[in-house]
């Protein structure tokens, strides 16, 4: 929540500087503790939290890990890989170009790789740490691929604070992917039903009071329709008899 809070009320501040951060403020793509994964800015948005004006900042997707205490470091790695492993299926990014932030180069700092996530590299370089946690992305991804539907991130209530960031970079025409619409569905196929076959006549059983007159007005014919339907001569209709009455 605070992590939120503190980017969303604009709490989170740096030293503007030609060459250094270029907003005064520091910003990222994503924070996930052991309970939830957040998105704080959109994918297609340029953040400011690895590289200044370098391509970590320029085309990168930023995840922030939180490190406090009470927070499980090893299911924060895991719900940090699923994670990752949703954003290389979404925007179609490559298990190598998923790196730590240490990969960017911080022009005018010493040391210029940050030692960042720290618990993931040995000695402060990407090693057989690096190498185990890509192994974890990669088995998600390969999960996320086949169809599994409990790996998609959720929307969730915002993180917790403090901590390292992971960044997983994306090519140009991933950032094109991210902004521009999905193809639209095919129009569904729409069925005509095929009208009922009218009826030409219905018929009519003759009760007391019936007379052509009344059953013409009654059924919207004509006396002379309702007389050559039945060949009758005449105006008169036995009790009981069934007449056909024509459908004009």
């Amino acid at each position: 929540m605070r992590h939120a809070k503190a980017l969303n009320n604009g709490k989170l501040r740096a030293h503007k500087r030609r060459g250094g951060n270029r907003i005064g403020y520091l910003t990222w793509h994503y924070t996930t503790d052991e309970a939830m994964a957040v998105q704080h800015l959109p994918t297609n948005e340029q953040g400011e939290h690895a590289d200044f004006d370098g391509p970590g900042n320029n085309y990168s997707v930023a995840i922030e890990m939180c490190e406090h205490r009470g927070n499980s470091r090893t299911a924060t790695i895991e719900r940090t890989a699923k994670l990752s492993a949703w954003l290389m299926h979404k925007y179609d990014i490559p298990l190598r170009k998923v790196v730590p932030h240490y990969h960017w180069r911080r022009k005018g700092l010493t040391p210029e790789h940050k030692n960042c996530p720290h618990y993931l590299l040995d000695n402060g370089h990407p090693g057989a740490k690096w190498q185990w946690f890509l192994a974890k992305v990669n088995k998600h991804y390969k999960s996320i691929s086949a169809g599994s539907p409990n790996l998609i991130p959720r929307p969730t209530a915002p993180a917790y604070g403090a901590s390292v960031v992971a960044t997983a970079p994306r090519s140009a025409s991933s950032v094109r992917s991210a902004v521009v619409a999905a193809p639209r569905p095919a129009p569904a196929r729409v069925v005509k039903k095929k009208p009922a076959p009218r009826r030409s006549s219905r018929y009519h059983t003759v009760k007391r009071g019936d007379t052509l007159y009344g059953l013409s007005r009654r059924y919207k014919t004509s006396v002379g329709a309702i007389q050559r339907a039945n060949g009758l001569k005449g105006s008169l209709i036995g009790l009981g008899k069934r007449l056909r009455i024509p459908v004009t």
